[in-house]
């Protein structure tokens, strides 16, 4: 595969408004509540990660590092989460190194690689998930992760 040609990138600068109504019947913004009894899939929940990153996606597969970040449930009916994620890296190979991912996980399950540390400096590039198991009793799952990474 022949390694991809680096253009010149510009700047830009954009300033954008985005309303978000937070008190009233059409509240459109909510903050967890402390104490409260709710769900990981309420509007507004905010769930923090720190899981094991593996080989494969066999449960006693070898670890290769945490994914640290966290999700929140972006959509009113509860549809959509929002990942901000940091795949850092603990093996031999890549120790050290970060990958930066950001996205929608629900209805494209398909995520951007925003940027790397180490071995993947200046990273862009793409992950898709795929649920490999998951105990709707417990919330416990596997994921599979594909990730495509163009770094220098």
């Amino acid at each position: 595969m022949p390694k991809p040609k680096r253009s010149q990138h510009g700047l830009l600068h954009a300033r954008r408004g985005v309303r978000s109504q937070c008190h009233g019947q059409n509240c459109s913004c909510r903050a967890p509540t402390p104490g409260k009894h709710s769900s990981m899939f309420d509007f507004g929940s905010v769930t923090m990660i720190d899981d094991k990153l593996t080989e494969t996606v066999d449960w006693n597969s070898t670890q290769i590092g945490r994914v640290r970040g966290f999700y929140h449930v972006s959509a009113m009916d509860g549809s959509d989460f929002n990942l901000l994620l940091s795949l850092v890296f603990t093996n031999r190979d890549f120790n050290g190194s970060t990958l930066q991912i950001h996205g929608s996980i629900f209805q494209h399950k398909e995520m951007a690689i925003m940027s790397g540390t180490g071995k993947f400096r200046l990273a862009k590039g793409f992950a898709t998930l795929h649920t490999a198991f998951r105990d709707t009793s417990t919330f416990n799952s596997i994921l599979r992760w594909n990730v495509t990474v163009f770094h220098c």
